[in-house]
């Protein structure tokens, strides 16, 4: 997640139906001479129209024991949240950073992601999980070696994207992107990419026409064996001026050039990030943000393509007073309230259009521990949580504190305010 001057709207999904634990290495369904995986469901939350979540993305969730704070003190506070689901990540990049031999079978390296996801799976949650991250000889030649845009053969986070109009790359993403899907049945949803519209997240040169053919690629790879699972057109980031219309507009010419009258095949939702500014009561901009989705969505070029629904899969307020959203600062009452309207304006967006499923939140708990605990961070990524923690550096224990938006998320989470 990275701050603008403006709101960034994505959309996940979460799914309430409940299913039993299973080990994270369990393929119960699409895998060889298996039956294809049922459609995942979804319910809308406690009457609500939508379904809520947490984004964490590396931030905020099942990365803190690292750092020192107990797995079950965050899953804990997750089950408290009333949350869904979790959006969560997967890289290829680190799962498989190098090429297979001619003739070998693909190998990946999951075990982090396995323990997230069989944790989750026991707390009963559901992952919307994000498929991006290139490993350096899936990589064009322009985007390897060092210099800016380019990914070193030692950087393993890489977030360029492959170069899947190599037949063999291709073949190689599309058996990644399969795999993700058979080895972890139960995701509620897989998002293609996290802000391939922004530098921070694509890390070469802007392209909306290969992330067409990337999403479509792993749409088809993983519908073939899971065809009711939704594949999300990656969160795209907000900006301004509006480039998001014209890079939304682009992926769809190429679906619609690729795939004349088929592209809706090649996506099952719109993600978008949305965070809110204090202009017009939290609200103006975005409702003039999610407009600028439904008009390249409605336009009759993409006739294919209308009836995709909108999910905001990141949404949040920082409040550490250091010029988080719009490059305003608040504290912890004015996130509390900000929060309280998005998600009152989500709510009533859902009601009005019929196509805002799902809203997610970024995130549950702060990134990084405070020093002093009623003291907040001052980076402005540090403080997007509802939750903060500190660390005693002499016997190692853990204290936690609930913001006041804390309480507020977890009622509106639950449709009981």
């Amino acid at each position: 997640m990275s701050i603008r001057l403006n709101i960034r709207l994505l959309l996940g999904l979460a799914v309430l139906s409940c299913f039993p634990a299973m080990p994270a290495h369990a393929s119960v369904c699409g895998g060889f001479l298996q039956p294809a995986c049922p459609a995942v469901p979804m319910t809308p939350q406690n009457g609500a129209g939508q379904v809520y979540g947490i984004n964490y993305l590396g931030l905020g969730i099942l990365d803190l024991p690292q750092n020192g704070m107990p797995r079950s003190t965050i899953l804990g506070k997750l089950r408290d949240s009333k949350a869904t689901f979790v959006r969560t990540q997967i890289s290829w990049s680190l799962a498989e950073p190098e090429k297979p031999g001619v003739g070998q079978a693909h190998s990946y390296i999951t075990a982090t992601s396995d323990a997230e996801y069989a944790d989750l799976q026991a707390a009963g949650i559901k992952q919307v999980m994000i498929i991006m991250g290139t490993p350096y000889w899936a990589l064009k030649s322009q985007d390897q070696g060092s210099g800016t845009g380019r990914c070193p053969n030692s950087y393993y986070g890489c977030f360029s994207p492959p170069n899947v109009d190599d037949p063999g790359i291709k073949a190689a993403w599309q058996a990644w992107v399969t795999y993700v899907v058979q080895h972890y049945p139960n995701l509620a949803a897989i998002e293609i990419w996290n802000e391939p519209n922004s530098t921070g997240y694509w890390g070469t040169v802007q392209d909306p026409a290969l992330y067409a053919r990337i999403l479509a690629s792993a749409a088809d790879a993983a519908h073939s064996v899971r065809p009711g699972l939704p594949v999300l057109l990656g969160g795209l980031a907000v900006q301004n001026p509006d480039t998001h219309k014209t890079y939304l507009q682009a992926i769809y010419d190429q679906l619609n050039y690729l795939y004349p009258g088929n592209g809706g095949t090649k996506f099952d939702a719109l993600a978008v990030h949305l965070y809110p500014c204090r202009e017009g009561n939290y609200q103006l901009l975005l409702n003039q943000w999610i407009g600028d989705a439904r008009d390249v969505r409605d336009n009759p070029v993409n006739h294919d393509l209308s009836t995709k629904p909108i999910w905001v899969t990141e949404t949040g307020i920082g409040s550490n007073n250091n010029g988080g959203n719009c490059g305003e600062s608040f504290n912890e009452a004015e996130q509390q309230l900000g929060l309280a309207l998005t998600l009152d304006w989500a709510k009533q967006q859902n009601a009005t259009y019929h196509d805002v499923p799902v809203v997610i939140l970024h995130t549950l708990i702060n990134p990084s521990a405070r020093g002093l605990l009623n003291f907040p961070n001052s980076g402005a990524e540090e403080e997007f949580g509802l939750v903060a923690w500190a660390k005693n550096l002499l016997t190692g224990a853990v204290s936690t504190l609930n913001k006041p938006a804390f309480a507020t998320v977890s009622c509106k989470f639950n449709g009981t305010c």
